[in-house]
């Protein structure tokens, strides 16, 4: 016993010594510096989805994207399990924590929905690769202010991103549109003017066509948009 006691404590002190340094970064501090969000916006927004999940009490939820977990709480808080997906070590920490803390049915996973882990191991059997496991699992799929990072920084185009969404919701999708004249928008377009200076939500939505309908929308103060979308049934579903 008492050789298996060191043994573990010994492996407790080398496992702590690996753990990274997840303190801070520039993405878990962003809620802080908010600067295209006043506070009366924010507090609009969060009013909105929140009246939009007490409406369809999804069991499971994914929450693309999840930052520090503001909405993946509030989701969690009306009793749904709630997947925060986040690609920021130190942001997805946080999430753990707060969840962890206040004993809330969320699990953390640090990963990249842009740049996606791969089967690994053995034969690609040891590990699954992180779409399949997530694929048609989610009542409810969130993805609130991420389009214009996957559009702008990764170079994604909108119809796949549309039928990421579509493969990944059993049913519906709360999406958050940054317009061309957003602030962060601006920012993350510089140069490419030419390519995406003319994009509307209209576009987004007809990547949509045949993938999903819009039951809801509401336009903040700072002229961002949030879409409540429904998954449209396989086109050869019976009447």
């Amino acid at each position: 016993m008492h050789i298996l006691e060191s043994t573990l404590k010994n492996l407790r002190r080398r496992t702590h010594r690996a753990a990274p340094d997840l303190k801070t970064s520039d993405w878990s501090e962003y809620p802080a510096q908010l600067n295209h969000y006043t506070a009366e916006q924010s507090g609009n927004k969060r009013q909105w989805v929140r009246e939009v999940v007490e409406n369809l009490r999804p069991a499971r939820t994914l929450d693309i994207g999840g930052n520090t977990g503001e909405y993946s709480i509030l989701v969690a808080e009306t009793g749904a399990e709630v997947i925060a997906l986040e690609r920021d070590a130190a942001s997805a920490d946080k999430i753990f924590r707060i969840g962890q803390a206040r004993k809330l049915p969320i699990q953390t996973i640090h990963a990249d929905i842009a740049r996606p882990t791969p089967a690994v191991g053995w034969d690609n059997n040891e590990s699954s690769a992180l779409l399949p496991r997530l694929e048609g699992q989610f009542d409810l799929v969130l993805m609130l202010a991420v389009l214009h990072h996957l559009l702008l920084l990764e170079q994604i185009p909108l119809p796949a991103i549309a039928a990421l969404c579509h493969r990944l919701t059993r049913r519906h999708l709360l999406l958050e549109w940054v317009p061309v004249s957003d602030a962060m928008f601006q920012e993350l377009m510089r140069g490419r003017e030419a390519l995406y200076g003319s994009l509307h939500e209209d576009n987004f939505l007809a990547a949509c066509n045949g993938l999903f309908t819009v039951l809801r929308r509401h336009t903040l103060g700072n002229g961002r948009l949030l879409l409540l979308l429904e998954k449209d049934p396989p086109a050869d579903a019976s009447c």
